[in-house]
């Protein structure tokens, strides 16, 4: 389905947006999100209870248990649907249709939102929730006016998946199943890892990283890639990607990383790790390795959207958010 030429006006000036498959986790934080910014969210799921059902209701979002075509309201401005679902055949789809209602996949209607102001994205086979989350605790802790979404609810934002400040920048977790990501235009990326992973749509690992060149290939002029040192994944789709576009800014993070987001001095002890970047000594209490790979990475995410919105002593903040975090559901 084409997207419409109106899709922002639509997403955001709809007396009402209806979504299929509204718990799904993704679609509950867009849900969010645009009650935020004032648009009417109905939809529907199945009736089974999930941990969104507790986020909808907060937001006020009122949907149907259980899926129904007749659950479609013909004065909808828009439908948006889950990737769960085959559009073809779904029957609150094929009614939208029927209705001549404008259809966006959920990954569409993300990639909406992406274009209204600068956008980051997160990416990597794995390690992208978390990451993300640490940047909204960060976003959070600095008072920076943007907007965190990401794949599961976060203990440190009120139990939401979203966190919403302002509309001066959009981060979200975007993901390469499908190559649904290629619909983000991010100002910035972050790829945490890439290896062979979805191989029921993948070919092989070098399908795989095909796919996050061409998500890098999608950064404007002076965008940036921020990628992990220590895999070679990561390191090989920045390679490509620096030879094709010798415009962006390269940052890498890592023990394997020179620069500023050099990770030195790791050290794991009793319900903590403690690691440097540059002079200053970091603090995680969630358990895991990667995961100072992944503080890394949203640290410099997060410092790449302070140059924009600079905030003093913004690298004392940043340390305290990081020892406070509480990972993800």
């Amino acid at each position: 389905m084409p997207i419409p030429e109106d899709a922002q006006r639509l997403l955001l000036e709809s007396d009402l947006v209806y979504m299929v498959g509204i718990k799904g986790t993704g679609m509950a934080a867009l849900a969010e999100i645009l009650t935020e910014r004032g648009v009417t969210v109905t939809g529907s799921d199945i009736a089974e209870t999930f941990y969104t059902d507790q986020l909808l209701k907060a937001a006020g979002v009122r949907y149907y248990e259980g899926f129904d075509a007749a659950n479609v309201e013909a004065n909808a401005g828009l439908l948006v649907y889950s990737a769960a679902y085959d559009p073809s055949s779904h029957p609150e789809i094929v009614r939208g249709r029927s209705l001549e209602l404008p259809i966006l996949s959920y990954t569409e209607a993300l990639g909406v939102i992406s274009r209204m102001q600068p956008s980051l994205g997160i990416s990597g086979v794995h390690g992208k929730t978390t990451t993300t989350a640490l940047v909204a605790v960060m976003v959070q802790a600095l008072g920076l006016p943007g907007s965190v979404l990401a794949g599961s609810a976060l203990p440190d934002v009120g139990g939401r998946a979203t966190l919403v400040q302002g509309g001066d920048f959009f981060v979200a977790e975007t993901c390469e199943y499908r190559r649904n990501f290629l619909s983000f235009s991010p100002g910035a990326i972050v790829v945490t890892n890439v290896e062979a992973d979805h191989l029921d749509y993948f070919r092989d690992a070098a399908d795989v990283s095909d796919a996050f060149v061409e998500y890098g290939r999608r950064l404007p002029h002076g965008g940036a890639l921020i990628f992990c040192a220590d895999d070679a994944g990561a390191v090989g789709v920045a390679d490509r990607l620096r030879g094709e576009r010798p415009d962006l800014e390269f940052i890498p993070y890592g023990t394997k990383a020179a620069g500023p987001y050099a990770v030195e001095s790791v050290k794991k002890g009793s319900g903590e790790i403690t690691f440097c970047l540059g002079d200053d000594l970091f603090s995680l209490h969630v358990s895991g390795g990667h995961n100072v790979m992944n503080a890394a990475a949203a640290v410099a995410a997060v410092e790449w959207i302070l140059r924009s919105h600079p905030v003093p002593d913004a690298r004392r903040l940043i340390i305290s958010a990081v020892s406070a975090f509480h990972g993800t559901r």
